[in-house]
């Protein structure tokens, strides 16, 4: 709760929420240990990783995190196979793969087709 102080036109902090600090996030951790108390870990930050991403022939930016394995973190762009969906850091690594590939859809079962727009369902567990 926010208070204002009308005289002095100052906005002031009430005693039901905690200080804003500049320290870093941290995560007590709840669970029981031999000692008893709490342990705080600090929270790892989200912070975006890749500038864009080859998909095919579309070149997309990213705006947020992407979960991909830690041997990527210095790559700036990531080239997908817009059929298979490997991916890769190297352009030269994807052309390669482009001219090797026979797949020529996406894994999965074809669920929607419009003009020029397609949807497929797949299961993670299997494909």
């Amino acid at each position: 709760m926010v208070n204002v102080d009308i005289s002095s036109g100052r906005l002031g902090m009430s005693l039901d929420e905690p200080p804003v600090t500049s320290e870093p996030s941290t995560h007590v951790d709840c669970s029981s240990s031999e000692s008893g108390a709490f342990e705080k870990k600090p929270i790892k930050s989200r912070v975006k990783n890749l500038d864009a991403i080859w998909f095919g022939e579309h070149y997309l930016q990213t705006w947020y995190f992407s979960p991909y394995p830690q041997e990527y973190a210095e790559a700036r762009v990531i080239y997908i196979c817009e059929f298979c969906l490997y991916h890769f850091i190297s352009e030269k690594q994807f052309e390669r793969h482009c001219k090797k590939c026979t797949v020529r859809h996406p894994p999965g079962n074809e669920i929607y087709r419009d003009s020029e727009v397609s949807f497929f369902e797949i299961d993670g567990a299997r494909q």
